[in-house]
């Protein structure tokens, strides 16, 4: 797994195409040119890249954004230690609303702070858990103060919301709890 870069690094690892609303994350991005040292590392792959790296282009933020493309599932516990906080994003689409994307779960098992922007029972579940920060899909001007929020945090608040979310999966979510219920 390469290094990151230094500063601040948020990390979205996963399907970069249209149902994750990465385009909005990018917006969130480029209304934080004063903080040059926060960073958003997209680890994957999707049909959206190619956009996403125009739009990355177009505003001026590839100091701040890096595409570091695909890598086996077996990586991303090294991505997600290097990371300061994970992110997670999808479409304001009802049918996002219902469930709880598997990813939510695997970021809260890394005991890291999350970043959300999503509607529905993952929106709740950062919230319930007290695992991270979280505004409603689409939100990127309000993911963009939280992006300001837990970067100026002090570390203790931050390992908090990790700490949080890995124990809320260890209690709720783990394959030994799941497979008991």
């Amino acid at each position: 797994v390469p290094d990151l870069p230094l500063g601040f690094n948020i990390l979205f690892a996963g399907n970069l195409g249209e149902s994750q609303g990465l385009e909005s994350v990018i917006l969130a991005i480029s209304k934080l040119k004063q903080f040059a040292h926060i960073n958003l590392i997209l680890v994957g792959d999707g049909r959206a890249k190619s956009d996403l790296i125009d739009l990355v282009e177009e505003l001026g933020l590839t100091l701040n954004v890096k595409f570091y493309g695909k890598f086996p599932i077996e990586c991303m516990t090294a991505f997600f230690t290097k990371a300061d906080c994970l992110l997670i994003s999808l479409r304001d689409e009802p049918i996002f609303s219902l469930t709880v994307p598997a990813k939510l779960q695997a970021y809260m098992s890394a005991g890291k702070p999350i970043l959300g922007m999503l509607n529905g029972e993952g929106n709740k579940l950062i919230i319930d858990s007290k695992s991270g920060l979280v505004v409603n899909a689409g939100d990127y001007t309000g993911l963009s103060q939280n992006m300001i929020r837990l970067f100026q945090m002090d570390e203790t608040n931050r390992q908090l919301f990790g700490k949080n979310g890995k124990d809320y999966y260890d209690k709720f979510f783990s394959s030994k709890i799941c497979f008991e219920r």
